[in-house]
């Protein structure tokens, strides 16, 4: 079973703005012969790159019992749904995960959208209950 929960489309128009920017002022730079040129057009890149990939890969994943979280670039959390005690609603857009090794994870749903993150809460909640009785 393989379920996944995409972002808001906001976060990645977000990044697409200062990427058209420093894109467009790296041109005029480059233009002008400004040292700083380079920079600019790599930060260019760097807000691209971002931007595509908040875009085209989901927030949440499912798989296979195990919960794929990616909140950034460079940074996922991987936790299976085994080994998760409960599940504190802290607010609408935060969850607190209590792990049987007695540590809390927290996952922030902030870039999720409303009605995705309400089906996501129930849903883990539910997979969790079912998985511990």
């Amino acid at each position: 079973m393989k379920q996944e929960f995409k972002r808001s489309p906001l976060l990645p128009i977000m990044l697409l703005i200062p990427a058209l920017l420093f894109g467009f002022s790296s041109l005029l730079q480059f233009s002008m012969g400004s040292p700083v040129a380079f920079l600019t057009f790599i930060a260019s890149i760097l807000f691209l790159v971002n931007s595509i990939w908040s875009f085209s890969t989901p927030l949440v994943r499912l798989e296979n019992n195990t919960l794929f979280f990616k909140e950034a670039l460079l940074k996922q959390k991987m936790i299976d749904l085994a080994n998760i005690l409960s599940v504190d609603i802290i607010n609408s857009k935060t969850l607190d995960l209590h792990m049987k090794n007695n540590t809390n994870t927290k996952i922030r749903l902030n870039s999720m959208p409303i009605n995705d993150r309400e089906i996501f809460i129930k849903y883990i909640s539910e997979m969790v209950a079912s998985l511990n009785s």
